[in-house]
């Protein structure tokens, strides 16, 4: 039987080095000084990403009801949540979502999630999950529409790899919003200044993302 062996090292500014020798196998686990906070807030995208990666329509309620029961009192602590639901919204394990099923379930996710609100830092006031989910999305829709300007205007070539990521991105962007306005989660103004500058880029995709919206949630 293959005998484990530990061996312990310090390097230099206090950083130990654990190195579990198990047979040919090596695991090397750097622990570093962090702070209180940044550990509270390492447990809570494990454990976010963990109901994340379980949300199915049978444990919708179990798994919205374990968000909840989280502590999530800091405006950092709520934008971390939003970060990580919008990027699992778009993308499953680096692969962008082609599949609106997805979208769909993350969306009435959000629509549960939408009232957990926050203080603001130095301030009397409060921000809540919709406001800063809103907000995410729309800076993303803008940073899309910047980026197809710029290689537009700049005649920049880009690979197809990169290029199907850019439009998997912007379509899966376009579809949640497009969910959270089927929930009420945003007004309808916002989305018609989102087909306004869709159809202002002019482009096939564009157009197309553009008529996209106005077919599946008008």
């Amino acid at each position: 039987m293959t005998q484990k062996k530990n061996i312990f090292k310090r390097e230099k500014g206090g950083v130990e080095l654990f190195v579990l020798l198990l047979g040919k196998a090596k695991h090397q686990i750097t622990l570093f000084d962090a702070s209180p906070e940044q550990l509270e807030l390492n447990r809570l995208e494990s454990k976010i990403q963990g109901v994340l990666n379980k949300l199915t329509p049978q444990k919708f309620d179990i798994l919205v009801g374990q968000v909840k029961n989280l502590t999530i009192d800091t405006e950092e602590k709520l934008s971390l949540v939003i970060d990580l639901v919008y990027k699992n919204a778009i993308y499953i394990n680096k692969r962008f979502v082609n599949e609106p099923n997805f979208i769909i379930a993350y969306a009435y996710l959000c629509k549960r999630l939408a009232l957990i609100k926050v203080p603001v830092a130095g301030s009397m006031s409060h921000v809540n999950f919709r406001k800063l989910l809103v907000t995410k999305c729309l800076k993303e829709f803008e940073v899309d529409q910047t980026v197809s300007s710029s290689k537009k205007e700049a005649k920049v070539e880009i690979d197809e790899e990169e290029e199907k990521k850019i439009r998997y991105r912007q379509l899966g962007n376009i579809r949640f919003i497009g969910e959270l306005f089927k929930l009420s989660m945003l007004i309808e103004p916002i989305m018609h200044e989102c087909i306004k500058k869709l159809l202002i880029q002019g482009d096939d995709e564009s157009l197309r993302m553009s008529l996209q919206i106005i077919k599946n949630h008008w």
